[in-house]
Formats: structure tokens, C-alpha cells, sequence
């Protein structure tokens, strides 16, 4: 992957980049990838003011960046040492605490997991994460003051959602979401599984046990590119994954789920789709089921679910008369 580098001392248009309404990506690892970046400014926008910070209160934030979303944080609630920037990147963190001290004082910008928090501070009237998590992490439940109010990305095996969620003087827990997804990269943290590159291969060992073609009717495979079904599958089906490939004049959506070592694969060939499946679990039928329960359902958006947190620290989403529980991702050898 080639990228190009833009900076102050060598780009005439370095402030019109950095100012324009798109994501720039700051950092890339070792193969090239993205590792930090910095949000579209509207989507910042959105996420501050569902966050609704009032003077005085205290914040934590997960993931500083350049420390621009601190800088204005800080801007809204008055005093920068109100606010906490946790950052698992010492680069990173030292970077945005030199600018951050260099225009709008001495945020408190610190080095650990943000799965974490940041225990020292708390509690936060305020908690809001520019990564995004599968589920969210106890330490932020805790960390939460009473009467807080937490923005985050929740984003599934599949699917993007924009989640509020605030916590009651009595200590529940509840929360809806945004028409907007918000599409952040995944929180680095030890505490999470990393996806495997080679599960694809290694599914399409096992033995085929279903082969099917697709007629023009069928909702499939187009239907998985639908934000709002994928939504819903990745609760239904959880730690079910999508991917896409061309080979020459083939093009292949892979749809599978390791916790059941299965794989369902459509191909398109000659304009025509046919499916097979890979491995012991009936991953056909449940997609499809998942895709009539999901009709019956009213093809619900991100927007018509809510969350909530029970005692047991169980967080669940509720959609019309359904109820699907949010497991932590597996890990998988």
C-alpha cells in the first residue's frame, strides 16, 4: 500500500489538507497500514455534540491522536487539566502533549490500554473513545460518574454504530444510537483478539458440505452489503466476518465464522452467483434466517435499537420484540 506524505514544510497546500472535511491517516505500522488518524472534522463535530460537555466537567478520552479533539474539549470545558487523553502509543501521546501544551495548556495526556481507562482520574462526567470497540469495557462502565454520558463507536464483526450511552444517578446503564455510523479503526489493546489473516484459507480446508445456486431473486450475496442487515447479522450470527476477493473473472464474498470453523462462499462467474459451504455448522440456513427474521422485524436501522447494561454486566440490544446479547469477540487459535 503507497501513501503519500504531506507536511508543513514541504506541501503549498498543507493547511487546505489538513482543514478539509475528510479522515487523514497520521501513522501507518510496519506493513503499511494504518495505525492512527485523525477524524473527518464533521464526524468530531457530531460525537462532541452528542457528548454535550457543560463547564467544569472532568473527561476522559480514548485514543488522543494529534490531541485536536483534546484541544477542543478543552476549548468547551474551560480548563485543560479537566481533561485525560489515554494513548497506548508513547509516540503518539508525546506528540499531541507537546501541542496540546503549546496552544491550549497541560491536557493530561497518558500512556496505557484504553480498554482500561484511567482509573487515577475517575470518575469522568464524560467518557468519549475515538476508537472503535466490539463491546464496552467494564473500566469505562465504572469510570463513569452518575449522571455521565459515554460516545463511542460499537462496532460489531460487520458493522458500524454511533452509541450514547448514560448512566442514571442509580448506577443502570442504557443507550441508543445515531444514523450515522462513524466507521473508527479498532481500539489497540491486549485485551481483545487480533484478526487472522489466514482463517479464509484454513475454512476452505474443511469439507464442502453444501452447493447451491443463486437465482436473480435471491437477496444474496447483494443483501450483505447492506449497513443495516449487517447490523443485524453480527448480533444474530456473532463473530461472523465478511470478506471480498477477484481472481481474474471470478469475484468471491466470503462470509464465515471461526467460532464454528465454517465458511460460506458465493462466487460470481459469467454475471452468475452460486454459494458453497465449508465445515460442519449450517451457516446457509442461519444467514438466511437471520435475513427473514430481520424482514419480520421491519428491516430495523442502527437507530431503532437500544442498549442497555443489567447487573451482571451483561450488555444487550433490544429491537422491537427481540433481545440479543453483545458477547466479548473469541479467540481462536
Amino acid at each position: 500500500m503507497a501513501w503519500t506524505r504531506y507536511d508543513a514544510a514541504t506541501t503549498q497546500d498543507y493547511t487546505k489538507i489538513i482543514y478539509s472535511d475528510g479522515a487523514l491517516v497520521t501513522q501507518v505500522n510496519e506493513r503499511g497500514w494504518p495505525s492512527s488518524s485523525s477524524s473527518m472534522p464533521t464526524v468530531m463535530a457530531l460525537m462532541l455534540e452528542a457528548l454535550a460537555i457543560q463547564p467544569g466537567q472532568r473527561i476522559l478520552e480514548i485514543g488522543v491522536g494529534t490531541g485536536y479533539n483534546a484541544a477542543i474539549m478543552t476549548m468547551l470545558t474551560g480548563d485543560p487539566r479537566l481533561i485525560t487523553s489515554i494513548e497506548i502509543d508513547k509516540g503518539l501521546a508525546q506528540q499531541a502533549q507537546q501541542a496540546l501544551l503549546g496552544t491550549v495548556g497541560p491536557v493530561n495526556v497518558v500512556v496505557g490500554d484504553g480498554y482500561q481507562g484511567y482509573p487515577e482520574h475517575a470518575p469522568y462526567d464524560r467518557i468519549i473513545a475515538t476508537a472503535s470497540v466490539p463491546l464496552i469495557p467494564p473500566a469505562w462502565i465504572q469510570q463513569l460518574a452518575p449522571g455521565g454520558r459515554l460516545v463511542t463507536d460499537l462496532h460489531g464483526s460487520l458493522a458500524s454504530g454511533f452509541l450514547i450511552m448514560e448512566k442514571t444517578q442509580d448506577g443502570s446503564i442504557s443507550g441508543y444510537f445515531q444514523e450515522q455510523p462513524l466507521h473508527f479503526m479498532p481500539l489497540i489493546t491486549e485485551q481483545l483478539p487480533q484478526t487472522s489473516f489466514s482463517t479464509i484459507k484454513n475454512l476452505l480446508q474443511e469439507p464442502r458440505r453444501e452447493l447451491f445456486p443463486l437465482d436473480n431473486n435471491s437477496p444474496f450475496p447483494g443483501i450483505l452489503e447492506n449497513h443495516s442487515y449487517r447490523w443485524f447479522l453480527q448480533w444474530f450470527l456473532p463473530d461472523t466476518h465478511i470478506s471480498r476477493q477477484i481472481q481474474g473473472d471470478a469475484e468471491y464474498i466470503y462470509l464465515y465464522n471461526p467460532k464454528h470453523c465454517t465458511i460460506l462462499r458465493f462466487q460470481q462467474l459469467n454475471g452468475k452467483w452460486a454459494g458453497d459451504v465449508h465445515g460442519a455448522y449450517p451457516l446457509w440456513q442461519k444467514v438466511q434466517d437471520a435475513h427473514a427474521t430481520w424482514k419480520a422485524l421491519k428491516k430495523p436501522a442502527p437507530q431503532h435499537y437500544r442498549l442497555e447494561i443489567n447487573a451482571r454486566n451483561q450488555t444487550i440490544l433490544y429491537v422491537g420484540t427481540l433481545s440479543l446479547l453483545v458477547n466479548a469477540p473469541q479467540r481462536h487459535p
